[in-house]
């Protein structure tokens, strides 16, 4: 499996630009597998798991937005990095697309694990191209799986 993960701390746009690039790839051509969309935490912030599939290629991609955390807890016993990861490779996925927060160390070793790409999330203070940066970033990503 081939993880893509969008590195950047907090409040950087991370969630917003994986929705993004899952919107891309909804609209060329990839299907969601029925019964796989998660809310991770509080929806929100807009986090979920989830699977696309393409019917040609029948290539899976995974989508894993929270990046945030380093441990699971008991209200959420799999939100981690790491366990997320390994979920999303035991429903059969090529690629997983995922945010991690490079300050937490185990959210970057879990990444390092599998065969990846980093891509480092462009930060702006400028909220009114905010939307620009995070769509450049998305596509980036875009032509990374395409």
């Amino acid at each position: 499996m081939k993880v893509i993960a969008l590195r950047g701390e907090a409040d950087t746009g991370k969630t917003e630009t994986l929705n993004i690039v899952y919107q891309l790839l909804l609209s060329s051509g990839y299907k969601q597998i029925k019964n796989h969309f998660e809310v991770l935490g509080n929806p929100i912030i807009r986090d979920f798991l989830d699977i696309l599939e393409n019917d040609e290629t029948k290539i899976k991609i995974g989508f894993a937005t929270m990046g945030d955390y380093a441990r699971n807890s008991k209200k959420y016993p799999c939100r981690n990095v790491k366990c997320l990861l390994k979920k999303l490779e035991d429903k059969g996925c090529d690629i997983v697309i995922c945010a991690c927060r490079e300050s937490i160390k185990a959210t970057v070793d879990a990444v390092k694990k599998y065969k990846n790409i980093i891509v480092d999330k462009t930060v702006t203070v400028d909220e009114e191209i905010e939307r620009l940066v995070n769509n450049a970033d998305a596509n980036k990503i875009y032509s990374i799986v395409i």
